[in-house]
């Protein structure tokens, strides 16, 4: 964070006063690190107090889609928000956040799999690589959202 920041203007001396005392007291210690904290969040979102918006949280689930950790409650947390909130925000784009992410690794699994340069990777690589943990599981929502299975796909794809 910037030292001529607003919340580096506001954090500053009381860290450089902090630090300076021999040995300083947990309770100050304590307080400076809530400083930090605090100050650090005003640097990283402008108005902490404004949930991060739909297209910023899809951002991050965008960046992060390979994580099969990836959940609702981690990008709840990114964007600094319930996961009420996030899954109010998606329901007013007519779509859950389970849905919209499903979607999107269905379709990046989907591009892949009809690439020729990728056709080194099985399907479970492939499936691995965008945050599917179960093969079968990848199989069967593949073949619900697309009509074929994936390995269908990947030999259609490889005909002229």
């Amino acid at each position: 964070m910037p030292a001529a920041s607003r919340a580096g203007r506001l954090a500053s001396p009381s860290l450089r006063t902090l630090a300076q005392d021999e040995p300083p007291a947990q309770a100050f210690i304590d307080a400076g690190l809530d400083l930090a904290a605090s100050a650090l969040r005003a640097t990283a979102r402008p108005d902490p107090g404004r949930p991060a918006p739909a297209g910023e949280l899809k951002r991050y689930a965008l960046a992060h889609l390979g994580d099969p950790a990836l959940s609702p409650q981690a990008v709840a947390r990114a964007g600094y928000l319930s996961v009420r909130q996030l899954h109010r925000l998606f329901a007013r784009e007519g779509v859950s956040f389970g849905a919209w992410l499903l979607e999107q690794r269905l379709r990046r699994c989907r591009d892949d799999l009809a690439d020729p340069q990728l056709s080194h990777h099985s399907v479970a690589e492939v499936a691995a690589r965008w945050g599917f943990r179960s093969p079968a599981h990848f199989t069967r929502a593949f073949h619900a959202r697309y009509g074929t299975t994936p390995g269908e796909l990947r030999r259609t794809a490889r005909r002229p």
